[in-house]
């Protein structure tokens, strides 16, 4: 979403930096075959919202697996291994 900032008791959407990224023909070819069945308007709206879904999911993921480490249950098991002198 891009940041709004008031000027003059308007608002106006700032411009968000960007940068390029380059994607092989086919798969450009499958997102603008979906776009006919969404509500986006072009291939770059599109891929953006896929990917700020998957990191999201895949953020939450990793916050979840970090949460049930048990430090003395990893340290149990790397000095099993022989990575931690006993």
């Amino acid at each position: 979403m891009s940041p709004t900032v008031e000027v003059h008791g308007q608002q106006r959407i700032e411009q968000e930096q960007t940068s390029e990224i380059r994607l092989p023909t086919e798969l450009l070819a499958r997102v603008e075959d979906r776009l006919s069945h969404t509500e986006f308007d072009s291939p770059g709206a599109y891929v953006r919202f896929t990917m700020e879904e998957v990191l999201s999911r895949v953020e939450s993921d990793d916050a979840v697996a970090h949460e049930g480490l048990d430090e003395s249950a990893v340290k149990e098991r790397l000095e099993s291994l022989g990575y931690l002198g006993e």
